[in-house]
Formats: structure tokens, C-alpha cells, sequence
């Protein structure tokens, strides 16, 4: 999820891809939220647009373009490009 709760180890590991014997080790730290999703797109299945992410200033979930936290910092106005 794309929220403010997601730390700075974390949210570096959003929407980048690993090789299987790359992949780094979970859980980064105590109450860690990260998951590990296959490439699905490398099988032929259409990727999603749109994924879950959580409004700084109203806490309420929403569908989001963002491709990852970055982004999804920048869309927020959280910091700039």
C-alpha cells in the first residue's frame, strides 16, 4: 500500500524488479508490510494500472497510476521531481 506508514528501507524496494536469486531478504525489519510479487507481465498477462494507496491528508484508500512510491510521493505533492 501506498501510504506514509511505509518506511524509508521499504520504499525503496517499490516497483523495482529481481532476478530470483537476487531477490533481497524479507522482512527488512520487525512488522515489515513488504511482500514479493512475481512479473506476471513475463507470462503474457496484462499488468494492472492501477493499485491501492492511502490519502496523507483524508486517510482514505483510493486507486492510484502510480507505478511506485516515488511517484506516489510526487503525485502527493510529499516532495518534488
Amino acid at each position: 500500500t501506498l501510504d506514509e506508514r511505509t518506511c524509508h528501507i521499504c520504499r525503496e524496494f517499490d516497483g523495482k524488479y529481481y532476478e530470483l536469486d537476487k531477490l533481497p531478504k524479507y522482512p527488512n525489519h520487525p512488522y515489515c508490510r513488504c511482500v514479493v510479487l512475481p512479473d506476471l507481465e513475463s507470462y503474457g498477462v496484462e499488468p494492472i494500472s492501477y493499485r491501492a494507496a492511502r490519502d496523507p491528508r483524508t486517510r482514505k484508500t483510493y486507486l492510484t497510476t502510480a507505478k511506485n512510491y516515488r511517484e506516489w510521493q510526487i503525485k502527493q505533492g510529499l516532495i518534488s521531481s
